[in-house]
């Protein structure tokens, strides 16, 4: 429990940041494609990494414990290779206010920036009621579609894959013009796609339209994420994220 709480800290300032330091190295016309690339990385783990530990953890002198100690040494890779990157520092002119200054700054500049609260609330909705059906996929492989463990995988590698090529789709819509409609679509279709799961009873519709969800969940997000930071100024973008 104490470990997974660190952890859950730890993501708390780790994805604001991630994307607030991806609009910093990029201008704001790449901006949409390099928030989704950055999605497709994360997705393509998700369609690999389960397989990968999976098959790493059968073999007896590594296991449990030793995939624990592989992901240790990535992470430390990562941090180290974040040293390499040029630091584009704070945007020119602003001032560095206290932590608690600083946050009732962002919730000011949300409050008075309707756009931007819009776009947030538009973020939460569907991660307070959507997102949770990732933490249900254990029951309805046991309870529902009644395939154990290896369709349980199944389910998680095609929802990875829908989300990957949706990530990638989106990298390739950087010039679509209407991206607040495009946002609002998706939206919808992730309900109706949720609706069609909950209701199916068939291993291999779920595996469809698991496909579908990921796909426009994955969409959405990019989108979301894209539309927040285009619409507020550099140095609140990891205060808003």
């Amino acid at each position: 429990m104490a470990v997974a709480s660190i952890q859950g800290i730890g993501f708390a300032f780790n994805m604001p940041a991630r994307q607030a330091f991806v609009g910093q190295l990029v201008s704001r016309d790449r901006l949409m494609n390099a928030v989704a690339l950055n999605n497709a990385g994360m997705n393509f783990c998700r369609v690999l990494g389960p397989s990968m530990a999976g098959a790493l953890i059968a073999v007896p002198f590594i296991g449990a414990g030793g995939v624990y100690a592989i992901m240790t040494g990535m992470y430390a890779y990562v941090v180290l290779s974040l040293f390499r990157i040029k630091d584009q520092g704070r945007p020119m002119g602003s001032v560095r206010p206290p932590p608690l200054e600083s946050l009732r700054e962002g919730l000011r500049y949300i409050r008075n920036n309707s756009v931007v609260s819009t776009l947030l609330a538009l973020a939460f909705v569907p991660v307070l009621l959507g997102m949770p059906y990732q933490q249900l996929m254990p029951v309805f492989a046991e309870e529902v579609f009644k395939v154990g463990p290896r369709g349980l995988g199944l389910l998680l590698t095609f929802n990875g894959l829908g989300a990957l090529a949706g990530s990638l789709t989106i990298a390739a819509l950087t010039a679509f013009p209407r991206k607040g409609l495009l946002q609002m679509m998706l939206g919808i279709a992730f309900g109706l796609s949720l609706a069609v799961f909950a209701f199916s009873r068939s291993f291999h519709i779920g595996l469809v339209t698991l496909v579908v969800i990921g796909f426009v969940s994955s969409g959405y997000q990019s989108l979301n994420s894209t539309l927040v930071m285009n619409n507020s100024d550099s140095e609140y973008h990891g205060r808003v994220m």
